[in-house]
Order: C-alpha cells, then sequence, then structure tokens
C-alpha cells in the first residue's frame, strides 16, 4: 500500500485548494519525506494525514486527550478562509491495484461543527464504505502503529514511551490478525464455559428429567415398533403366499366350471324351459304310441313291401284283362295293313314293328300266387302314409323322435 495524493482546503495554514502528489514518474516507491523550516506546515500536513485516515483517534496523537475533538476542527480551520468549507482528502493504492480517497469535510454552525466524511472506492462513491470506514482502516493500517508510518521528527521521542508499548504491540497484532484470533479464543472459551453452566443446570433441571423419562418411553416405543415391523414382514410373506393358494384355487374354481354360478338363474330358466319341452314330448310320444298305426309301423318295412306288391300285382291282372282287347286291336291293325298295296318286305317291318310295340302293353306268362289285400286296407290312412313317407319319424319333433325311437326301435 502507498499513498498518491494529499488534498487541503482552508486546513490550518494553507488557505484555499493545496494538493501535493506522493508519487514519483514510476509510481512505485512509497516512502516520501518533507522538509522545510519551522512555522512552514509541517506538522499541519502530517496532521491533515492523520485526521482524514482516523478521524477521532487523531486527538490522542496530535493534542493532549483532555482537548475535545470539536475544538481541534475549529482550531484547524483556516481564519482568512474565503467560504466556510475545511477539508482534508487523502489518496491511496492497495497492493491488489484497488484505489480509494477518503475525504473528511466539515463546517461551523454557531458553536458546533457539522462533520461528514466520503470514501470514493476506484473513482466511484462507495456509501457502504464511509460508514464502516473507522473499522475498515483498522483492518489495514491500525492508528496504534501509524507512528511508524507518519512521524515527526520533533515527536520522535514519543516511539520510545514505555506507556505506548501495549497499544503498539495490540496494534501490531491487530494489523497481522492475532488479536481476531485472541479474541475469538477468548470469546469460545467463554462461550464453552457458559454452555456447561447451562448443561449441569439442564441435567439438574425436571426438564431434563422429564426428557429422559421420554428417551425411555422412546427406546421402547422403538423396540416395539421393530418387533411390529418384523411381524408386519412375516405377515407380508405368509398373505402373499395366501395370495398364490387363492389364485390357484379360483383358477381352478373357473376351469370347472364355477362361471356357472353366474349365470344361475339363467340356467334354471333354460332347465324349466327344458323340462316344459320334455313333458311335452312326453305327451307326443304317449299320443303317438297309442295311435293304431304304430304297431304296423314297427313293421314298415313289411308293409311297404306288401303295398308295392300289392300294386304290381294289380297291374298284372289289370294288363291280363285287356291281352285280349289288346290282341284284337293288334289283328285289327294287322288286317287293315295287308289290305293296303304294300310289298312283301315293307309289310313284314311294319308287322315286327306293331307286334313290338304293342307287346309292351301286354302281360307276361305265368302266375305268382299272393295274398290280395282289400280295398280298405290299401287305402288306410297308416299304409298311405307309409308308402308317402317312408321316413315317418321326420314328421316329429326332434325331441320327440329321439324319445319315439327309444320306444318303438
Amino acid at each position: 500500500m502507498y499513498f498518491t495524493k494529499i488534498e487541503l482546503h482552508n486546513f490550518g495554514i494553507y488557505k484555499g485548494q493545496h494538493e501535493m502528489c506522493l508519487s514519483d514518474q514510476i509510481g512505485n516507491r512509497n516512502v516520501t519525506l518533507i522538509g522545510g523550516l519551522n512555522g512552514r506546515g509541517k506538522t499541519t500536513f502530517l496532521d491533515a494525514i492523520l485526521l482524514a485516515l482516523y478521524g477521532k483517534q487523531t486527538l490522542k496523537y496530535i493534542q493532549e486527550n483532555a482537548r475535545s475533538y470539536e475544538r481541534l476542527l475549529i482550531e484547524h480551520i483556516n481564519k482568512h478562509a474565503t467560504d466556510d468549507l475545511t477539508y482534508v482528502a487523502v489518496s491511496l493504492c492497495l497492493d491488489d491495484g484497488t484505489a480509494l480517497r477518503v475525504c473528511r469535510n466539515w463546517k461551523l454552525k454557531g458553536k458546533k461543527v457539522d462533520e461528514s466524511i466520503c470514501v470514493e472506492k476506484n473513482g466511484t462513491v462507495d456509501r457502504y464504505l464511509g460508514e464502516s470506514w473507522s473499522y475498515y482502516i483498522e483492518e489495514i493500517l491500525p492508528f496504534g502503529i501509524a507512528r511508524f508510518f507518519f512521524f515527526d521528527n520533533e515527536k520522535i521521542a514519543q516511539l520510545a514511551d514505555d506507556t505506548s508499548f501495549e497499544q503498539i504491540k495490540t496494534s501490531i497484532k491487530s494489523a497481522i490478525g492475532v488479536s481476531t484470533i485472541e479474541k475469538a479464543i477468548t470469546h469460545i472459551n467463554e462461550v464453552i464455559h457458559r454452555k456447561k453452566d447451562a448443561l449441569q443446570a439442564f441435567e439438574k433441571s425436571e426438564v431434563n428429567q422429564g426428557y429422559q423419562k421420554v428417551e425411555a418411553q422412546l427406546k421402547e416405543l422403538n423396540a416395539k415398533i421393530e418387533e411390529a415391523r418384523r411381524s408386519a414382514e412375516i405377515l407380508k410373506s405368509n398373505c402373499e403366499s395366501i395370495k398364490i393358494t387363492i389364485d390357484a384355487k379360483e383358477k381352478e374354481f373357473w376351469t370347472s366350471g364355477g362361471d356357472l354360478t353366474l349365470s344361475r338363474d339363467s340356467i334354471k330358466q333354460e332347465k324349466e324351459k327344458i323340462k316344459a319341452q320334455v313333458q311335452k314330448v312326453r305327451d307326443e310320444i304317449m299320443l303317438r304310441v297309442s295311435d293304431p298305426a304304430t304297431p304296423l309301423y314297427m313293421c314298415r318295412k313289411l308293409v311297404t313291401q306288401a303295398y308295392d306288391t300289392e300294386i304290381n300285382e294289380q297291374k298284372k291282372a289289370a294288363l291280363k284283362l285287356s291281352d285280349s282287347v289288346i290282341g284284337s286291336i293288334q289283328e285289327h291293325i294287322l288286317d287293315r295293313f295287308q289290305e293296303s298295296n304294300f310289298d312283301d318286305r315293307t309289310l313284314r317291318i311294319i308287322t315286327d314293328i306293331v307286334k313290338q310295340e304293342i307287346g309292351k302293353f301286354t302281360s307276361a306268362d305265368g302266375d305268382m300266387e299272393h295274398i290280395n289285400m282289400s280295398h280298405t286296407t290299401m287305402n288306410s290312412k297308416f299304409v298311405c302314409s307309409v308308402k308317402k313317407f317312408p321316413n315317418f319319424l321326420q314328421l316329429l319333433p326332434n325331441a320327440s323322435r329321439r324319445w319315439s325311437k327309444k320306444i318303438l326301435l
């Protein structure tokens, strides 16, 4: 850290505006020596720097402790100033390159002094740094060791004063951070001591006894909870095995027709309907069985064969009765052809054709014995039915047909 510029305005013997640049052309030197004759303002210049940086603390270095700070400010106002404003400003540069300018100004209003401080950081006013400047300057350059950086040759004997040694030691510790650590250690020891006393008092209090009792109850409850958790795990395992068994039984139930229970009412209705149909079929079967034609139906093949045979015999008998008529017709036709003027060959052909065609309507020779059915039998309802409907059972309903087969066949 090094100082770059000092500004004085109506301060002490310095009337008006005065500036002093402390850096050379290179700008890397931080030791400045100011010389001059007595009464030329060397001490006033040093006081201005200390006053700008430390404010009220400067009183310990500039004047006796008995003097007031306001009185010090009033005495440093130039008596020949043309305006009522007095200020001192110090510009410095930190090791990290940060530029600071601290300006302390004051005005006299009656018998009181109106003082203010303004701090600029890198050319911008920093209000927070201005409000906490007294703490900030103690961190970068404590007042206790400021005399080693700003000292007057006339007051150099004060550096050997034993009474200021403790203050110097404290400032050095503050500058390197040792005092902060010592304060922290002391504070921690005090906190530990207070906490121990509070802990002892708490251990003897009713609240702690109640806490111990509650803690014992909590341990007991935790043990019960753990036991309940283990029981829950066992029950969960049992539930899973039971669920597997239930699923298997349910699957078996549905496979073996358990779904029928869902349609129990409809099955009952279907059962009643089937019962009614069975009863109807039975009634119809009884009606069929009581019919006189039923015995004949049981030998329906024989009846059909007899009926067909009788029909054929009747046809043969009819042909036999018509043989004489057909023979007379044949002779009459042949006589007519012979009376015609056909030659012998043509007449023979015509005669053969007539005999062949008319011979188809004559009966064959030979007689066969058979039983003649009466006219009443040939015209009976059952015989006609058997003849017209050989599959007599097809006339019945499906259910009646099944029962008729069981009874009749």
